[in-house]
């Protein structure tokens, strides 16, 4: 029997195919336009809300001080808030990309140190909050460093395997494509946006919180706090669906890449990065807006849900902070698993099914 058709196999010699010929969009092409549109309008309310209360807070900018000591504001966030926000910012960017050069340098060392830290983690939170006799907190993070052991230890035969993938992965990134380009790029945006966001949240409250305010009479004026509460429960939405449709479409980009390595390592697709961003960007543009949707909706919860279980440790409510505590974590289970399907669901936008079914078969 001869063998299946797999990718690159009417190419003679070497002559590459262009990505779109190797990867041909199966129909319909155009999915989810719903949620392409919405995603678009949400992000034109956030534009439009941040100008409003940017415009407050330039008006304003003496009352809140230019630097760090020169703020008369006591009712609010004011620069100080904003200043800690971007050095945060700076500070994650410049470790992110460090770990991800220190991870190929000593894979097996950072896969073994970043399993013993997460459960080393777990038991210190859960022996802190016991001492401060927050009795639920910290018998749920001792159950979750026990399970987090049991996990590491199972794990513990895999380990050789997954640094070679890590290693794979990483040299791919290097070899194929313009991975760390598209990922620098992101890591662009989502440094940029949460700039942005943070520079709209501090200017939120100082536009409209409600007392001694000269940045009421500025602009759309009118002060008060459930205005305050409205626009802040909408732009953290926004701001968890943008980040997250930031993340999957490099997702998707990249998969792009990968998948034209994973089918010819010898003779990749030309152009792959290329039209993988095309592709995220047009035809796969309102289901990657759809996932990121489903994802966002979940996180807000979580956070909502955070919040919630912080107000009943306040008021000392124990049973509120157990039962919200619960349901957090059931909220992140469901959180993991919609990822975990959107994970493979935008690397299928780039890879054909039927490919995917042919080279792990073929090749076992």
């Amino acid at each position: 029997m001869p063998p299946p058709p797999n990718y690159g196999q009417q190419y003679n010699g070497d002559q590459k195919p262009q990505f779109e010929e190797a990867f041909k969009i199966e129909k319909p092409k155009w999915n989810d336009l719903w949620a392409g549109a919405l995603f678009i309008l949400t992000c034109a309310g956030f534009v439009v809300v941040s100008a409003i209360s940017i415009q407050g807070y330039a008006a304003t900018k003496s009352f809140n001080g230019g630097g760090i000591y020169d703020s008369q504001n006591e009712f609010g966030l004011t620069t100080n808030t904003l200043v800690l926000f971007i050095m945060c910012l700076a500070v994650a960017f410049v470790l992110g990309y460090g770990y991800v050069w220190l991870a190929r340098k000593f894979t097996k060392q950072f896969i073994w140190i970043t399993g013993i830290l997460n459960i080393l983690s777990c038991f210190v939170t859960a022996i802190y909050m016991l001492s401060r006799k927050y009795w639920s907190g910290g018998i749920i993070f001792l159950v979750f460093g026990l399970f987090a052991a049991w996990c590491f230890y199972s794990w513990i035969p895999r380990i050789p395997f997954s640094v070679l993938m890590l290693q794979t992965a990483i040299d791919v990134s290097k070899t194929y494509g313009h991975v760390y380009l598209v990922s620098f790029i992101s890591g662009l945006l989502a440094l940029a946006f949460g700039a942005w966001f943070s520079v709209t949240m501090v200017a939120v409250y100082v536009k409209y919180e409600p007392g001694s305010n000269p940045a009421c009479n500025q602009g759309a004026g009118g002060c008060s706090s459930g205005r305050v509460i409205g626009l802040l429960v909408f732009i953290t939405f926004a701001a968890y669906w943008i980040t997250e449709w930031i993340k999957n479409a490099t997702h998707v980009v990249i998969s792009g890449v990968f998948g034209a390595w994973y089918f010819a390592p010898k003779n990749p697709a030309k152009g792959a990065t290329r039209g993988a961003a095309r592709r995220a960007f047009t035809y796969s543009f309102g289901s990657i807006s759809f996932g990121s949707l489903i994802v966002a909706i979940i996180q807000f919860l979580r956070q909502l849900c955070s919040v919630a279980r912080n107000q009943a440790a306040a008021d000392g409510n124990i049973a509120g902070q157990i039962g919200f505590c619960i349901l957090g974590c059931l909220i992140s289970l469901l959180n993991w698993a919609v990822e975990f399907i959107n994970r493979y669901a935008f690397s299928y936008m780039r890879v054909p099914l039927s490919l995917l079914r042919v080279k792990p078969c073929w090749t076992c």
